[in-house]
């Protein structure tokens, strides 16, 4: 190895990523100007950041937390929707008297 070589391997630096060098540079001044507990905040923002879960993680918790309805229950609850949203007054006039609008 020529002396050159070893002097560039003494001077080298290690790549530090723009956002890890910005975050470097806030804690920094915030060390120095002592306010530690906005440093904490922003450390809990981004655990809690990191620890929520996503929306399809929840909705697949939903799923398996339902109690299940049996095909019977389903049917029986589905004739009762229909029950009450159906009027008397509809289902005795015929269709032809509703098209017209016969009263």
């Amino acid at each position: 190895m020529s002396v050159k070589s070893m002097e560039e391997e003494d001077n080298y630096v290690q790549y530090v990523p723009v956002v890890k060098r910005r975050a470097l540079a806030a804690q920094m001044i915030l060390q120095r100007t002592g306010d530690s507990s906005a440093l904490e905040d922003e450390l809990e923002k981004s655990k809690l950041a990191e620890a929520k879960p996503s929306l399809l993680v929840k909705a697949s918790q939903l799923k398996r937390d339902q109690p299940e309805i049996s095909q019977t229950e389903q049917i029986v609850q589905q004739e009762k929707e229909m029950i009450e949203h159906l009027s008397d007054k509809k289902t005795l006039m015929s269709v032809r008297e509703l098209a017209k609008g016969i009263t």
